[in-house]
């Protein structure tokens, strides 16, 4: 069972924001420290070491492409563990092939209205603060945008949590968009931009969740060694 108050917790510790600019609450550190903190959390639980590096893609991509106004109003609560994160990208017809996106952004006068379904979306189902991509020109990587959809906004919902093999704890679901009206100034970046906003925030991610990797298996290796000297 997920448990958000553990999240908060690890906030509190100055967990949640290891990389963030310290201006916007977040420690202020490098990818280094990033990493030794999250094979920590792993050893012990990779769930929750996922959802920190799950909410940190969102402090990633505003911390480097977003508005004075989006940083100032997303980032801090996401570095201090009190808002939870969440990145999608993948659809059905959209994995490895993230550029091939059919959920569809129409802008209309001063906002746009999001269509369609994304699939795999880490703690799509818990989040406050989501970052989506969708397509608002032509075919191709070089038609889609990145725009920040809140929790509970009208026509937003989680759909089907995945029966996965591992990570239970951490939830993955899929999102539900119909007719989603976002303000124009949640619009990540530039529009056509959103390709390489996701591509930006995987590099941060390969790290971080390589990272939880190696605490799973250190906790993995230790357990066994421990085993091996005990048994009969």
């Amino acid at each position: 069972r997920f448990r958000p108050e553990l999240i908060r917790e690890l906030g509190k510790l100055g967990l949640t924001g290891i990389p963030t600019p310290a201006e916007y609450d977040g420690a202020g550190l490098g990818y280094l420290e990033y990493a030794i903190a999250l094979e920590e959390i792993a050893a012990y639980g990779s769930g929750y070491a996922i959802s920190v590096a799950v909410s940190g893609l969102p402090q990633v991509i505003l911390n480097l492409f977003g508005t004075d106004e989006q940083k100032k109003k997303y980032i801090p609560p996401l570095a201090r563990g009190e808002h939870i994160g969440a990145f999608s990208l993948s659809e059905a017809g959209s994995g490895s092939d993230a550029g091939a996106l059919r959920t569809r952004a129409v802008k209309k006068g001063d906002e746009y209205v999001l269509n369609g379904t994304k699939l795999w979306t880490t703690q799509g189902n818990v989040a406050e603060t989501v970052i989506v991509f969708a397509r608002t020109g032509e075919d191709g990587p070089k038609g889609v945008s990145a725009f920040i959809v809140e929790k509970g906004t009208k026509g937003f919902r989680a759909g089907k949590k995945e029966n996965k093999m591992g990570a239970n704890i951490s939830p993955t679901c899929e999102l539900i968009l119909e007719d989603v009206h976002v303000p124009a100034k949640n619009l990540v970046g530039r529009e056509g931009q959103g390709f390489k906003i996701a591509m930006t925030a995987l590099d941060s991610g390969r790290i971080t969740i390589g990272a939880t990797a190696v605490g799973v298996a250190r906790a993995a290796f230790e357990y066994s060694t421990k085993y091996a000297h005990e048994r009969k």
